[in-house]
């Protein structure tokens, strides 16, 4: 680490030196062009640094944005009503994106059914949105009940989740956001017993 400091340290020396028009001989730099190229790099140095700075901040508002459509959106659940996850403010809140057709998400519904039980009395709130057909979910709902509110959204949605944090539109997948609405986990695929409790227990602290 100390050579890897050493390293930048006479890097910016040099460029220091260029745009004063001395070489690092401490000679003067003769060459106009050379010179020019030096302060160039001098300048580019902080403007570089201030884009990164402008892009990092413009995707943190970008990623504000998504999930505040997420959490306004109207999403019709199966039994005719509608679900707005905003509902929820002030719960930390483990968003489930799954579908019948998915195998392993139909193997990890137990376990989320379970820990929403477990779990309910100390205010933590599951939501399922299927990525579905409402038919489907009814049917699969009939058969196999869930003690979580759910919902249904088309294709659509997937563009949305993706930009939340599923790049690759896989299912399933979870988001998790503590009582201030801060997204604290993004999970893909389903969860081990272990890694759900640890990070329900996250969500609880917070």
């Amino acid at each position: 680490m100390s050579d890897l400091r050493a390293g930048w340290r006479a890097w910016f020396d040099r460029l220091g030196a260029g745009a004063r028009g001395i070489d690092s001989d401490g000679s003067a730099v003769s060459d106009p062009g050379r010179r020019r190229t030096v302060l160039a790099l001098g300048i580019g140095a902080p403007v570089l640094a201030g884009v990164g700075v402008w892009h990092w901040r413009h995707q943190a508002q970008r990623a504000r944005a998504d999930l505040r459509t997420l959490l306004e959106h109207p999403f019709d659940q199966i039994d005719g009503g509608r679900l707005i996850l905003n509902a929820f403010e002030g719960a930390p809140l483990l968003i489930n994106f799954w579908a019948t057709w998915c195998e392993p998400c139909r193997e990890e519904l137990p376990l989320l059914a379970q820990a929403q039980k477990l779990n309910a009395a100390k205010g933590m709130q599951f939501v399922g949105i299927a990525i579905d057909n409402p038919d489907q979910v009814r049917q699969f709902e009939r058969n196999s009940p869930l003690p979580y509110p759910n919902a249904v959204a088309g294709v659509g949605l997937i563009d949305l989740i993706k930009r939340l944090g599923d790049e690759p539109g896989a299912l399933p997948f979870s988001l998790v956001l503590d009582r201030t609405g801060q997204i604290i986990d993004r999970h893909l695929g389903t969860y081990s017993p272990a890694g759900l409790n640890a990070i329900l227990d996250r969500a609880l602290a917070r």
